[in-house]
Parts: structure tokens; sequence; C-alpha cells
């Protein structure tokens, strides 16, 4: 028997006449049998929170994703209601009526557009260095390279500072790994 999850409507003594998801099968023929009403104590709560239940059993409409998220960093077994429920939130049935999760990514503050400026002062960092030569002094150089390529002073001076240790934390701000210049940190064995 094929089996979805759906939201139930209110259930009689639950109180406030709050809706619960429950399991229901796909037949046409429902009896009280068919009917699995999920209730998890840690994971049905953080669910409400998403779809904007407060603990009270008031609806506010203003979904609280961090009860859910806290639960699904910890590592512990997501429970299939808890999936196919999020499921549906992804890749919701009903079209562009309703409730949808979307991931909301700043143009400005994303991985990508820094990844582009440090790749740009990187470059930059390398002109300075081959005309550096050329020049004598840093000061010129620097002056010689604005003038040509309209930076600011105080750009080309933040490039020439670059080092490799914030290149590394630079790029990988949105995906870290355990990394570390320290000549000082004790070999792991």
């Amino acid at each position: 028997m094929a089996k979805m999850s759906t939201t139930a409507a209110p259930i009689e003594g639950s109180g406030a006449g709050k809706s619960t998801p429950a399991t229901i099968s796909a037949d046409a023929n429902l009896s009280e049998s068919d009917i699995e009403v999920w209730n998890d104590v840690e994971w049905q709560p953080a669910l409400y929170a998403l779809e904007g239940w407060q603990p009270d059993g008031s609806y506010t409409g203003k979904p609280d994703p961090r009860p859910l998220a806290k639960l699904l960093r910890s590592g512990k077994p997501v429970p299939e209601a808890v999936a196919v429920r999020l499921g549906v939130f992804l890749d919701p049935p009903w079209g562009k009526k309703g409730p949808k999760l979307t991931l909301s990514i700043s143009q400005r503050y994303s991985g990508y557009a820094d990844l582009q400026q440090t790749k740009a002062m990187m470059a930059t960092k390398r002109e300075i260095e081959e005309v550096l030569p050329h020049f004598g002094k840093l000061e010129a150089a620097i002056t010689e390279i604005a003038q040509r390529t309209d930076r600011s002073r105080s750009y080309l001076m933040k490039a020439w500072k670059l080092d490799f240790r914030e290149i590394v934390l630079r790029t990988s701000k949105f995906n870290p790994q355990p990394f570390s210049t320290s000549p000082h940190e004790p070999e792991r064995s």
C-alpha cells in the first residue's frame, strides 16, 4: 500500500485545533486503521515551528527554522515524516500556491563575489610584483599601477599586503576546512 504524508484535519482532543502531520494511505477508502498520527517529542515541535506554529499551539504565520536546523545539524537520524515534509516544501505539488522552502543568496555577499574579488586582488599583487623591480620603490610602483588601472592607492596597498594565509581564509570562507599555517601546531598522529 503506497503511503504519502500530508497535513490532516484538526484531531479532536489535540488542543487549539492544531493540525498535525499524519501518514495517510493513497487509497480512496480510508479507515481509522489507515491513519497513523506522527508524534515525536523532539522533531514535531521543530517542524511545527518551521510551519509557523508556536509551542503553545497558536499560529503566527512566521516560520522559525532554527529548532529544525539545530536538530538537522545534531547528526541524529531524520524521521521519515520530516524528510517527506521537507521534500514537499522544497518541491511543492501544489505549484506556486502555498508554502515552499527557497534558498536566498545575497548577490553582494555571495561566495562567488568574494572569490572574484580575491582573484582580482591576487592579479593586482602579481602586477605590483612585476613592476616593482623596474621602479625600485614600492610607492613608485603603486603610483604607476594606480594611474594605469584607475585603482585607488588603498586598494593597491591592500592587494600588496595580501598573504597566503589570508588568501586561504578568503577562498575557504564558505567551505571551511581545517587548515593551519602555524609551524608551532603539534603534529597529529
